[in-house]
């Protein structure tokens, strides 16, 4: 059985617009939010049930878990309140946490060549359209996405240095510099480019390089873990500064990270992990 993440990107693949449907549409996934969860729930789940004619309409028919975002777990489906009972909004949890949520609208990351469908995190959406967060529900008037396994996870402890992080690029007596690469290098740079601080054609090939440094300057400056220059060239207290972004918001001291200012492939994953946070 499939994963989530599998199964929106066999979904994109098969339905880049509406119209390509068999239940027809449009050419855009944009304004088209709850075609896609009902959509997805027709072909893999149940079916939804009554009028699903609005996001907000379905909203006020669902049983609302929590207004905590963070607490949503894959499968869940998010709900926002955006101008009127005529409209809302609404998107799909893939990974748990409200990060990579799946929607259509024009403000996402779009996947497998589909027109505005793909991802973008519960905190993005928010900050974004400046709507209000309504919580997350189990179901989307009573239809439901069933048929997905759970990804089997690993411990972020788990990521090994020497695959997860290059050679050292510059460094001092209590501080050294690498940057992430491969699948870490990848996602890290997937988040920054949500959050407008990487360009959408950005060459996302798991290879950075200072264009990548200067985002995550950017990151440390606007977090406060660090202020300081964007000029692409992370040196002691960039280093120190994405530990402590890691810690602060990507759970890098829960999990026995050391404030060493010698990143490595925790302290990335962490600082991956507070970028999907939404922070």
């Amino acid at each position: 059985m499939k994963t989530l993440e599998e199964l929106v990107h066999e979904f994109a693949r098969e339905y880049p617009t509406p119209h390509s449907h068999k239940n027809g549409g449009d050419y855009d996934w944009d304004q088209d939010c709850g075609t896609v969860a009902s959509r997805l729930c027709l072909a893999y789940g149940n079916e939804p049930t009554g009028d699903v004619h609005s996001a907000f309409h379905v909203y006020t028919r669902s049983t609302i878990v929590s207004t905590d975002y963070t607490k949503a777990r894959p499968g869940d489906f998010h709900f926002w309140d955006i101008a009127g009972p005529e409209n809302g909004h609404v998107s799909f949890e893939v990974f748990g946490a409200g990060r990579d949520t799946f929607m259509g609208n024009h403000r996402v990351c779009s996947i497998e060549g589909a027109k505005n469908l793909g991802f973008l995190s519960v905190a993005d959406y928010t900050r974004l359209s400046g709507a209000r967060y309504l919580g997350f529900s189990h179901q989307y008037a009573n239809g439901d996405v069933t048929k997905f396994s759970l990804p089997v996870a690993s411990a972020p402890a788990s990521v090994s240095l020497s695959s997860s992080v290059g050679p050292i690029i510059r460094s001092g007596r209590d501080w050294a510099y690498r940057r992430p690469k491969g699948d870490l290098a990848t996602r890290i740079a997937r988040a920054l480019i949500r959050r407008d601080r990487l360009p959408a054609n950005y060459l996302n090939d798991g290879n950075p390089g200072p264009v990548f440094d200067k985002a995550v300057q950017h990151t440390l400056n606007v977090s406060k873990c660090f202020v300081g220059l964007e000029d692409g060239k992370i040196e002691r207290g960039g280093c120190y500064g994405i530990q402590g972004y890691a810690s602060t918001y990507g759970d890098y001291s829960k999990l026995g990270g050391k404030r060493d200012g010698r990143p490595e492939g925790l302290s990335w994953a962490c600082f991956a992990l507070g970028l999907e946070r939404g922070l």
